[in-house]
């Protein structure tokens, strides 16, 4: 978790691919799409070696406990679609 300017920014990693090796093309795509669907909250990006889910939550007096619900989505979503990233990188 970190605080910036815009509100809090969550990252959780999902996957660490092999180093100085670009993941396949299908799971790009794969993440493309997922992240242009409505579907739950954050979003997939890739950064090096790592896909990770992004997430901000927005300033305000209940940031925190937007924060940590935010969070325990995220963490809920990692859980249901780790296995499909696993299987297309």
């Amino acid at each position: 978790m970190t605080v910036t300017p815009s509100g809090v920014l969550l990252r959780i990693p999902v996957i660490r691919g092999y180093p100085g090796e670009p993941f396949r093309e299908r799971l790009t795509t794969y993440l493309e799409e997922r992240n242009a669907s409505p579907k739950g909250p954050g979003t997939l990006v890739v950064e090096g070696d790592m896909v990770w889910c992004v997430c901000e939550v927005a300033p305000g007096k209940d940031s925190r406990d937007n924060a940590a619900l935010t969070a325990s989505a995220l963490v809920a979503q990692v859980e249901r679609l780790g296995p499909k990233i696993l299987n297309l990188r």
